[in-house]
């Protein structure tokens, strides 16, 4: 070896030595960071309640969009959403820009409309869970403008706009707090597969699931690559449908994109009241599971007490009370979780009575037979007719029982019930014939 190609060795050693000690300088110094991270989240996760933790993150993004703050943060690459853009079959052009030529849209109107009154005691009556009518209103947007991107559960425009169904509040809505995946560019063909909460059972089923049927009206399912369902832990309940509905997890898209074309159905179900779906939602979902359904229906008949599982909120304080009283109707209790969508739709479609504090569970009336006796529990102060609605389409006999005002300062929708035994011993009355066992 020349002494020139010994001085360019050790030039060499000593660079490839200083790479690999910076390196790891670099990956200590990233592991006191990422440590000391974890360890003042843990802090910060302690001292704070999750409903606190989200108020104190709306307070600092309300300040950053007021100061313009956030708009200087996207620049840079901290992305966050802009606004909120409603859609709805009047304002397609002014919010979609549909004039360039990439973009065409559908719109679909259907009917809620429910006619069946919801049962109740005398002394409690619930304006808000009678027979109404109302409209739902989805546009089909179809474009191959890579400007558009699903992200964080809901498809954005160029400029990082929300566009979603109409009279839906911005601050409500988790991606109001959240920062914005960046978005992966596939080939192919994407639908847009979810919404602000689809790791909700009731979500899912109902609102979720169902804009299948827009695509199916509008395209072939085999022409469609890939379902944008959103970021989020799918649960098995999640795959068990989207086989039903013939899409495979190969399919399934999780991570932000966008794609050669973009397909998005964008409903607006909120121009109702509270929560309702229309009902060819409801029978989407329900004729994925018919012959669980009939296999149901020709068994012996049950009566069953689903109580909220392993919950924080919407508990049953007396409930041993409830499950004694219940006891002498005939009801057996039924927990629903672990249990697959094809055991649950049996179960339901079994019984020939059903009560139910307001929760998840009661999502399976979607499989309930015609003339089912149904007794939702609701909490003090917190009214929502979604299991009403779905109790409507279902021809069931729908009854509410109201829990007792017992001081809790907590938000309506997620007290604890405290359910008066006088009053559900007299609305079982109403409904339903006492068994006696020997």
């Amino acid at each position: 070896m020349t002494l020139y190609s010994l001085f360019l060795f050790s030039l060499r050693s000593i660079s490839t030595w200083k790479d690999v000690f910076f390196e790891e300088f670099r990956l200590e110094e990233s592991n006191i960071v990422n440590g000391t991270m974890k360890t003042v989240k843990q802090l910060y996760q302690r001292i704070f309640s999750y409903h606190l933790r989200g108020q104190i993150k709306l307070i600092v993004f309300k300040l950053f969009r007021k100061l313009q703050i956030l708009s200087l943060l996207n620049k840079i690459g901290f992305l966050a959403a802009n606004r909120y853009l409603p859609l709805n079959g009047n304002n397609i052009e002014e919010v979609l820009g549909v004039s360039n030529g990439h973009t065409q849209t559908y719109k679909i109107v259907e009917d809620i409309i429910t006619t069946e009154p919801a049962n109740h005691l005398s002394e409690q009556v619930l304006n808000e869970i009678q027979p109404f009518a109302a409209v739902t209103e989805t546009v089909v947007l179809d474009t191959r403008d890579c400007g558009f991107s699903f992200r964080n559960n809901y498809i954005l425009d160029r400029k990082l706009n929300v566009i979603g169904g109409y009279r839906i509040e911005f601050e409500k809505l988790p991606i109001y707090i959240q920062t914005l995946s960046n978005a992966t560019r596939l080939s192919g063909t994407v639908a847009y597969l979810s919404e602000s909460e689809p790791s909700n059972y009731y979500h899912w089923m109902c609102a979720t699931l169902p804009l299948i049927r827009f695509y199916q009206k509008f395209y072939n399912l085999a022409d469609i690559d890939f379902f944008y369902v959103g970021q989020f832990p799918l649960s098995g309940f999640h795959e068990e449908t989207l086989r039903k509905a013939g899409i495979s997890m190969r399919q399934v898209i999780q991570k932000a994109c966008t794609a050669d074309r973009l397909v998005a159905a964008i409903s607006s179900r909120f121009m109702g009241v509270n929560d309702p779906v229309s009902e060819e939602a409801y029978r989407f979902t329900r004729s994925l599971f018919q012959n669980e359904c009939h296999r149901g229906a020709e068994k012996e008949k049950i009566r069953i007490y689903v109580p909220r599982g392993n919950v924080s909120r919407r508990r049953v304080i007396n409930e041993t009370a409830v499950i004694d009283l219940l006891s002498a109707y005939g009801f057996q209790t039924v927990e629903m979780d672990g249990k697959t969508v094809k055991e649950q739709a049996e179960i339901f479609s079994r019984a020939e009575a059903i009560v139910a504090p307001h929760g998840a569970a009661l999502t399976n009336l979607l499989f309930a037979q015609p003339l089912t006796t149904v007794i939702e529990i609701i909490p003090n102060g917190f009214t929502n007719n979604c299991f009403y609605v779905l109790a409507n389409y279902g021809k069931l006999n729908y009854l509410y029982l109201q829990g007792e005002n017992i001081g809790q300062t907590k938000d309506a929708h997620h007290r604890d019930i405290y359910v008066d035994i006088q009053k559900l011993e007299k609305i079982c009355q109403m409904s339903l014939r006492k068994l006696n066992y020997c």
